[in-house]
């Protein structure tokens, strides 16, 4: 008919053959989708007098993740994550605390393996986890603003589109937020190509 198979399905009318397109599906378990946990790293952890690495945590990440950070009390120093992205790939991130306000890095990380805590000012505690962004595994340039079509939340497409942040150069500052929060149901998100 004219049109190449690669590109174009025959439709039951000559003149208006439809587009092949590639549609790839993203899953996550439930253990995955687990909900946000502002302590699933670090739980009242007391800000040392000299800054310390932690290296040992409450839990793993559940999958790749932002990770958020709040103190107890004034505190504007840096905490710098070390982990990996979703490409197993070594990754760091510092974060500046802002006292009991939650901060959230702007990257996803699969694993943490160290945490580097600033200086207390006072007597203050952190709390370190995760939140409900989720990393994907395709570095999105900043002209690409829709390539996911939609996501399923329980097996339900969600009614108003997830939130895509993009980034042509670090995989690990690709994410997803779901319009609903994560709750440990499975997830799955749908890209066109």
């Amino acid at each position: 008919m004219g049109y190449s198979t690669n590109f174009w399905i025959n439709s039951d009318a000559y003149s208006a053959p439809v587009q092949r397109v590639w549609i790839g599906r993203q899953t996550l378990t439930a253990a995955q989708a687990a909900t946000l946990d502002a302590d699933g790293l670090l739980a009242a952890v007391a800000l040392p007098a000299a800054a310390a690495n932690y290296t040992t945590f409450a839990h793993a990440m559940p999958y790749a993740r932002n990770i958020t950070a709040v103190c107890s009390g004034a505190q504007a120093g840096n905490m710098v994550v070390t982990g990996t992205n979703i490409d197993d790939k070594v990754i760091t991130e510092t974060i500046t605390l802002n006292g009991n306000t939650p901060v959230t890095s702007v990257k996803a990380f699969k694993t943490v393996t160290n945490i580097r805590l600033p200086i207390k000012a006072g007597s203050e505690t952190i709390n370190v986890g995760w939140g409900d962004k989720i990393g994907i595994p395709f570095m999105l340039g900043a002209a690409i603003t829709r390539p996911i079509i939609e996501a399923t939340f329980l097996g339900v497409i969600e009614a108003t589109a997830p939130t895509i942040t993009a980034d042509a150069d670090e995989l690990e500052k690709n994410l997803i937020d779901l319009d609903t929060a994560l709750d440990g149901s499975e997830v799955c998100i749908y890209y066109q190509f």
